[in-house]
């Protein structure tokens, strides 16, 4: 059953992008956040910045997919882009980037539940070099 407003009885709507009647209030904060950590590690020149992007097609570009590959060029040298997408893999040719024509299940290794910082840290570069020759394996192939 799809869920219904308490107060009018009408059918509840996830709060999706698609249209006016998406209320951003919610997200504010959370991207006040993202902008000031990536300010931050931006003045720093040692730190590094690997956007991981996920699934963001061309259905709503402006939302993840192409703020994705503003970062990363904003940030300059120290930036890459690794974009994981089964139908749109596509990275843009003047960016740091791997586009892998995959889906998300790229990732099913990564194994973070119960973990704390550090533990995170190193069970994320655990991950990522295990995932690495399949990544390697697809750059040989380009």
């Amino acid at each position: 059953d799809i869920p219904r407003c308490p107060n009018c009885g009408d059918p509840l709507m996830g709060n999706v992008r698609g249209g006016d009647w998406f209320v951003h209030d919610h997200w504010l904060s959370s991207q006040k956040a993202l902008i000031d950590w990536i300010k931050t590690a931006k003045k720093d020149d040692k730190k590094k910045l690997v956007v991981v992007e996920i699934g963001a097609g061309f259905n709503t570009p402006t939302v993840t997919r192409f703020p994705a590959e503003s970062i990363v060029r904003d940030f300059g040298n120290g930036a890459a882009l690794v974009r994981i997408n089964p139908s749109d893999p596509e990275v843009p040719y003047d960016l740091k980037a791997v586009g892998i024509p995959m889906g998300w299940n790229v990732l099913s290794d990564l194994n973070f539940e119960g973990k704390q910082n550090k533990e995170l840290e190193e069970a994320a570069e655990e991950a990522v070099l295990a995932q690495s020759g399949r990544v390697c394996a697809y750059l040989r192939q380009r």
